[in-house]
Formats: C-alpha cells, structure tokens, sequence
C-alpha cells in the first residue's frame, strides 16, 4: 500500500517518508485521527482529527464526536465543534468554534470566538471577535473587539471601547467608556458613562448624558438628560430637555 524512502531535513537529520503507491488513495479512519503525543487525560470523541502536542501537559483534546482542535492546550467538547488555533481555548457548545486567541470559550450553541483573550460568547449564535475579556451572552449578540464588554440583550452589538454595556434588545455600542445601551434598538457612540435608555434613543459623545425619552438623542456635553418624547440636547452641561 506504501512506498517509502529516506530523506534529510535542515539539521541533516534523517526522516522516512511514505506515500501511498496510489495517487487516488483515501483513507477511511471511523474514529479519528491524532497528529502528536496521545492525552491520556483527554476522552476522545468519535470522528475527531487533532494536531499539536497533545500531551498531558498541553491538554489538547477533541473531546465531542466531529470535533477539531489546533494549536496548543485547546479543548473541544461539544458536539461537532472546533478550536483551530491558539492556545488553552475551549469550544463547549454544540457546533461552536473558536479560531485563535487565547482562554477563549465558545460556550453557547452555534457560537463562535475568534483571536483576542479571556472572551466569551455564551449565546446561541453569539460572536466575540478579539479584544479581552468581552462577553456575548444576548441570543445573536455580537462583540467585536474593546476590552471588558458585555453585549447581554438579544441582537445586541459591541464596537470595541471598554466597559460597555449593550443590554437592551438590538441595542449597540460603539467605542467609548462605561457607556450603556438599555433601550429596545437604542445606541450610544463613544464618550464616557453615557446612557441611552428610552426606545429608540441616542447617545454621542461627552459624559454623563442620558437619553431617555422615546427616540430622545444627547450629543455631546456633560450631565445632559433628554427626556421628553423625540426631545434633542447638543451640547452643553446639565441641560434637560422635556419635549413632547
């Protein structure tokens, strides 16, 4: 079935290689394939493929039936899910998959995490892309970058900043410090300690401002509240605005 010859690599040592005499050879493995050390402490799924160390130190272990793992220290657990890269990241959820970083968790049905550290996403089709220690946890929630960000409503969006909250539904964030989107599609875009709690409010810029008013909108200024129905305050310090 094979045929092998010797050959050297860079440091002049001296590798066997085989190939199959056939070109058109497959190779049909029921329980799967592990490239490197065996884990003894790993319980290998059925139909899994792993490549990297792999030993007891590392940890690396395709765990769930159809699961995958790169790289080094990574474990896949759930069913069908994968963890291509990185190091000492986990892909528990069914169907989840993390691709680089570092103490990464895909944890969540569907979910995915890729590059970055210490993210989770832990919602069904929840997604976290770099950044550190961001969390999805909002059903379709999205992280994309930033640092300590959570995105907790359900089709929530996170754009980098930090310690930024999207917790109303379809609420987002973007950039910023401390700022918070609680309203149904509310959205609150940078500045500091912003927040955008009335349906369908807004936030830009400056610190301390609210918009809590149906479709109210603060841009701007320090310690501004909107608070009337579709009210507006640009600008300037301690101002309300009552509205409608």
């Amino acid at each position: 079935l094979f045929e092998c010859e010797e050959r050297t690599d860079l440091d002049e040592n001296l590798r066997k290689l085989c190939s199959p005499i056939n070109p058109d050879t497959y190779f049909n493995f029921q329980q799967g394939i592990v490239i490197g050390e065996w884990n003894d402490i790993c319980d290998y799924g059925a139909g899994i493929f792993s490549v990297g160390p792999s030993n007891v130190d590392t940890g690396n272990c395709p765990q769930g039936n159809g699961t995958v793992t790169f790289g080094f220290g990574n474990q896949a657990s759930g069913l069908y899910s994968s963890v291509t890269g990185g190091a000492y990241n986990v892909a528990s959820g069914i169907y989840s998959f993390v691709s680089g970083g570092e103490n990464n968790i895909a944890s969540g049905e569907l979910s995915s995490s890729t590059g970055g550290g210490d993210n989770n996403a832990t919602a069904k089709w929840s997604f976290v892309s770099g950044g550190k220690k961001n969390e999805a946890s909002g059903k379709y929630s999205s992280i994309i970058g930033g640092s300590s960000n959570k995105a907790t409503g359900k089709d929530s969006f996170m754009g980098g900043g930090n310690k930024n909250i999207a917790s109303g539904l379809k609420s987002s964030v973007i950039g910023g410090e401390g700022n918070e989107a609680f309203g149904y599609i509310s959205s609150s875009t940078g500045g500091y300690a912003n927040n955008a709690t009335g349906l369908g409010s807004f936030v830009v810029g400056g610190h301390s401002n609210e918009a809590f008013g149906y479709l109210s909108s603060s841009i701007g200024g320090a310690g501004n509240n909107a608070t009337g129905i579709y009210s507006l305050i640009s600008g300037g310090e301690n101002n309300e605005a009552e509205g409608m």
